[in-house]
């Protein structure tokens, strides 16, 4: 199911030192940056370590969501990207692991973001309206939890 690591993310104090460390001394490829609208400029940046594999580096740790603080206060660990086979069968095996569909552990999922009210769904069978009601009572384990973030890559923080 799980295939490989498509990346690794760290926050650093210093990009350019990081550049140099990484592209010039080790002999990587930087291959992009993105931007984001209020964010320093790049806002990330890949480097490639294999075809597939890559760093992601993110320049300022201060505002970045979900980052873990590293015994260094010079760089942080931020989250790792796993790489799956077949992504709907590997959820499916999942669902099919808790007794739900994959629909009720979707909508479970998305349900349990403190800043999600309402799912928006739609139904075409009464079948389908059942189960998307079943969704509700569904409690998911912290375990469960951890596995779906880890097969869907950087999870998305929320904030209000």
């Amino acid at each position: 199911m799980i295939t490989g690591i498509g990346h690794v993310a760290f926050c650093v104090t210093s990009l350019q030192r990081a550049l140099d460390f990484y592209c010039n001394k080790l002999g990587f490829r930087m291959v992009f940056g993105l931007e984001q609208e209020g964010q320093p400029s790049p806002w990330i940046v890949y480097i490639q370590l294999a075809p597939g594999s890559f760093l992601e580096l993110f320049p300022d740790r201060q505002d970045a969501p979900g980052t873990i603080s590293a015994p260094d206060p010079q760089a942080s660990y931020k989250h790792v990207c796993l790489l799956v086979d077949d992504l709907p069968a590997t959820l499916r095996a999942l669902a099919q692991e808790n007794g739900s569909s994959l629909a009720q552990i979707a909508l479970a999922w998305v349900l349990r973001k403190p800043i999600i009210s309402a799912a928006i769904i739609g139904a075409t069978r009464p079948q389908q309206v059942k189960e998307n009601a079943g969704a509700s009572e569904i409690t998911l384990t912290d375990d469960v939890l951890q596995r779906i973030d880890e097969i869907l890559g950087e999870e998305v923080f929320y904030t209000r």
